[in-house]
Parts: C-alpha cells; structure tokens; sequence
C-alpha cells in the first residue's frame, strides 16, 4: 500500500503600514485521492489545485501585489499542452486619485507564463484612464476616457511566429441613469 496525503494551507497574514502576506495551497498525492475520499471537504471534483502565495501593499492610492501560482493537474484526461501555465511571477498594481474633479485610474500587471511544453512568456498589460460624473439628486452621467495597452514576449513558440504581439485600444463610455423614489 503507498501512503496518500492531502495539503491545505491557508495563511492571511498583516505586516503593518499597509503590506500584507498570503499564501494558500492545495496538494494531494495523487489525482484520485479526492474522488476516492469523497468526504466532506467541500473540495468537489476539480480539475486543478492551486497554489498561491503574494506581497500585497495597500494604500491611499496605490494597490500592489506580486506573487506566484502554480497548479497541480487532477484530471489525468487534460493532456500536458492543455495544462494551465503557471504564473512565477506575477504583479498587479492599481492606482485611484481625484483631481480637478476628474477620477485618475490606473491598472496595470506583468505576468510571466511558465509552461513545461507550451508557449513561454510574459505579458504586460495597462490600462490608465479619466472618468467624470456629472448629476444631481435625479441622475448621472459619467464619461470615461481611457488606452489600453498589452504587449506579449513570447518563446518556445510551437503555433504563431509573432514573438511580440500587442494591441493598444482606446475607449470611450458614458454610463447614465435616473433615480425614482416611490412615495
């Protein structure tokens, strides 16, 4: 008989001044291990489990988290090219600030994708924009501007000869309503 195991670890963790840790993970000794436990741990029956761990900072303004995830594969019907990449490492940063009366939005991130036998790489993608509302007690309009920007580098290329694909969109919305109160 071979000794079978499962691993969860999950840890939330304050570090003061607005920084912060997690980590959490699954692991299991074998891909059967949770349909044949098939107990009550809320698991079901996924395809993967997910380990994760970041650095998040959080502050007036501006949002940060860097980390790593890396899966492992259940279902022994996913072949390996269809496996998920791991992300080692990724990083997020959002910003928000009020200025002149316009809404200053920033998200961007970075992840490099890692894949044993499947397009390698990293992706860059930011997206900054301005937002305005205008109203009163009966209604709003707001218009926001914006540019998105992704650009790939990619490696190991088995599909597509395009090392440094990109896109860049501008965007424009206007979000508007009434309010009715019922008496």
């Amino acid at each position: 008989d071979t000794e079978r195991w499962l691993l969860g670890f999950e840890n939330n963790g304050v570090l003061g001044r607005g920084w912060s840790s997690s980590i959490k993970t699954r692991r299991v000794s074998d891909s059967e291990y949770l349909e044949d436990l098939d107990s009550n741990l809320s698991l079901g029956k996924p395809q993967h489990l997910l380990s994760t761990g970041s650095v998040n900072y959080s502050g007036a303004v501006w949002r940060h988290r860097i980390g790593m995830d890396r899966y492992q594969t259940l279902d022994p019907n996913i072949t390996d090219p269809d496996r998920p990449h791991h992300r080692q490492p990724f990083t997020y940063t959002s910003a928000y600030a009020q200025w002149r009366g316009l809404d200053l939005n920033f998200n961007g991130s970075w992840i490099n994708y890692a894949h044993d036998n499947a397009v390698n790489g990293h992706r860059m993608d930011i997206y900054p924009s301005l937002s305005k509302t205008f109203g009163s007690a009966g209604w709003y309009s707001t218009s926001k501007l914006g540019v998105r920007h992704t650009q790939y580098e990619l490696n190991d290329l088995q599909t597509t000869n395009e090392l440094s694909p990109s896109r860049t969109t501008a965007i424009a919305s206007v979000d508007s309503g009434l309010i009715f109160e019922r008496s």
